[in-house]
């Protein structure tokens, strides 16, 4: 920031700096809950505990993820890692038990191989005309 020639500059960095500090409070927010819900449910020795849910693995690995790519990997090559948090996503599906809501889930989960063998389809095509035209128009 600083600089005339670049206007929207400050409004970047804002927005940048606005990002990383919303992380950083949802990132705790996760970490509070895990952390609640194993002092509440115990970790591993009884039936329900918090390890015993699979979804519980799926959160905990979210967490650690982004405690990882948040604290430990600041500036490192390691913050990469950052991409796995779509993976907060997925825990919608835990509330996805029952109603429409699941059917609608479950009709596009097994609509995806169908999409799957279109899409790759699609691709040949558009790959075959853009060999074409590269061929067609080489010199040009």
């Amino acid at each position: 920031c600083g600089s005339e020639g670049a206007p929207g500059c400050c409004a970047t960095a804002s927005r940048v700096t606005l990002q990383d500090h919303a992380d950083f409070v949802f990132t705790l927010i996760f970490f509070v809950e895990m952390m609640l819900k194993m002092v509440s449910s115990g970790v591993f020795l009884h039936r329900m505990a918090y390890f015993r849910n699979r979804w519980n693995w799926l959160d905990f690995f979210v967490v650690v993820t982004s405690l990882y790519s948040s604290f430990i990997a600041e500036n490192s090559v390691l913050r990469s890692f950052k991409v796995l948090r779509v993976f907060r996503v997925i825990r919608i599906g835990r509330v996805i038990k029952r109603g429409k809501i699941r059917m609608v889930v479950s009709s596009f989960s097994e609509s995806m191989p169908a999409f799957l063998s279109i899409a790759f389809l699609v691709y040949l095509g558009c790959s075959m005309f853009a060999i074409l035209g590269v061929h067609v128009f080489k010199g040009n």
